[in-house]
C-alpha cells in the first residue's frame, strides 16, 4: 500500500438499532478494498426502531 492517494480512502458508519459498523476502505482500480471494519453492539437500548433514543450512548459507541 505504498503511494496511497488520500482522496481514495473512504469511511462509512452505519448506526443501526442493535449495532454500529464502521468501515474504512480504499478505491483501487475502480474497486473498493476494505482495509478495516469494526462491529459493536450497543451496550443498552440506545436506538429504538432505527431512531436515536439516547444520543450519549450512541456517541459513546461511535467513539469506541
Amino acid at each position: 500500500m505504498n503511494n496511497i492517494n488520500l482522496k481514495n480512502i473512504k469511511f462509512a458508519l452505519d448506526v443501526g438499532t442493535r449495532s454500529i459498523i464502521g468501515s474504512v476502505g480504499l478505491i483501487e482500480n475502480d474497486k473498493f478494498k476494505v482495509i478495516c471494519e469494526k462491529y459493536l453492539e450497543h451496550e443498552e437500548r440506545a436506538m429504538v426502531d432505527g431512531q436515536i433514543h439516547d444520543i450519549n450512548l450512541v456517541a459513546k459507541g461511535v467513539k469506541k
